[in-house]
């Protein structure tokens, strides 16, 4: 018996030295090479993925999963080679290597002999414990990421590892890390659109989903860098709708609709939000057209006041969108106190509508206890209800409550 292993081993150290040593000479220089071929094959696989969702073959979300998988693997690779140098050649370890290959494989096919030859190491039960436990071991993919930081410390020029650096925080659910490094890739490749939707999506997730703020901003960068910004005009217009601001909401999807393949799932779902909101803006429309008309049969009683208000042409280069319109009447002999008021923005404009008794601050004092009123129309940029430096104001006085006339208010004056 022990002529016998003496024999096996020696065979076996020969036949593993004959294989060992050219594979060591060659091991480093196969690793860095590996490293720029996995890089290469997962930025083609996830081109040809955005290729597909671009032509509206595979949903997001669907590719959102896609994507993760091939992050993932690219990842673990990267992980696992993150302490070798991609160019330089350690002979020492090499050989070290070679003599440590040519020692311990046979002192282990020894020792694998010895033990799979007792009849207890071929119990069914223990190699279906065995299979069952390999089956449920999971890649740590916690470990990998604190691999790719080490290596991104030392190489943080490294483009291919940022990106894939911050999708797997978006995996492990780290929103904030992830958020930063989008940024930092911008500092990097520069102010690109997609890197600007990450950005935004991770930040949004961050603060619960919501895109108000930065998100938002992120986003409508991304759409004047490149307006026909697919996912850029899906998040523009959730934010939109969010906010209530049906009729950008309505602007946005539409544009992005016909971005996606015809017939396609993805483009199904967004018809289906592009028709609920018609939906509810016309249940609004309808809602505030059905209180003005009301509000006209009881405009004798109540002391309605028809107004239409509008902007200087002059004064349109001066006002955002979102600034504020406030639109109220007061009294023109008596206290300052308004009567009615109505609160907007000024991307409203131009609009009608009416003032009467149930827009009053304090039930007591309304239209209808007044012969004359003040009506006045003012953008705040401060959105603050009292007149300040730099608002832009328009007026008509006296008007009467209750009369048929239309009182036309022009916003032309800027206040000293």
């Amino acid at each position: 018996m022990v002529l016998f292993f003496i024999i096996a081993g020696m065979m076996a150290i020969a036949a593993v030295a004959v294989v060992a040593f050219p594979l060591v000479r060659r091991y480093s220089a196969l690793t860095g090479q590996r490293d720029r071929q996995n890089i290469v094959i997962a930025r083609e696989r996830l081109n040809e993925l955005e290729a597909q969702v671009e032509a509206g073959f595979v949903t997001p979300a669907q590719a959102a999963q896609e994507k993760s998988d091939i992050e993932l693997a690219l990842l673990e690779d990267l992980a696992t080679d993150a302490g070798n140098e991609p160019t330089a050649v350690n002979k020492r370890h090499g050989i070290w290597a070679g003599v440590t290959i040519v020692v311990l494989v046979p002192l282990v096919a020894g020792v694998l002999y010895l033990s799979l030859g007792q009849p207890a190491a071929l119990d069914p039960n223990q190699f279906t414990q065995a299979k069952a436990n390999a089956d449920h071991s999971s890649v740590d993919v916690a470990a990998m990421v604190r691999n790719l930081e080490q290596r991104l410390a030392t190489s943080p020029n490294e483009i291919e590892g940022w990106y894939v650096l911050g999708n797997s925080y978006m995996t492990l659910n780290q929103f904030d890390k992830a958020a930063a490094v989008f940024k930092k890739l911008r500092e990097l490749v520069g102010d690109e659109p997609d890197l600007f939707v990450r950005e935004a999506d991770a930040l949004a997730m961050k603060n619960g989903g919501r895109l108000e703020g930065e998100p938002e901003r992120l986003v409508l960068k991304a759409l004047e860098l490149k307006p026909d910004h697919p996912v850029a005009l899906w998040l523009a217009g959730i934010a939109a709708h969010r906010r209530g601001d049906l009729k950008n909401a309505l602007d946005y999807w539409q544009r992005a609709e016909p971005l996606f393949n015809e017939g396609s799932q993805t483009q199904a779902e967004l018809q289906g939000l592009i028709k609920r909101a018609r939906r509810q803006l016309e249940q609004t429309d309808s809602s505030v057209s059905a209180q003005n008309t009301d509000r006209e049969a009881q405009g004798q009683r109540k002391g309605l006041v028809k107004l239409t208000v509008s902007l200087d042409e002059s004064l349109k280069d001066q006002v955002a969108g979102e600034d504020t319109l406030f639109i109220l009447a007061r009294a023109f002999d008596g206290p300052p106190i308004p009567l009615a008021v109505v609160r907007r923005q000024a991307r409203d404009l131009p609009l009608t509508l009416a003032l009467d008794d149930d827009m009053a601050m304090v039930p007591e004092m309304n239209l209808s206890k007044f012969d004359q009123v003040v009506v006045v129309a003012k953008i705040s940029k401060s959105g603050d209800a009292s007149t300040k430096s730099g608002d832009l104001i328009g007026q008509v006085s006296p008007v009467s409550p209750g009369q048929d006339t239309l009182v036309n208010v022009v916003i032309s004056e800027r206040v000293p």
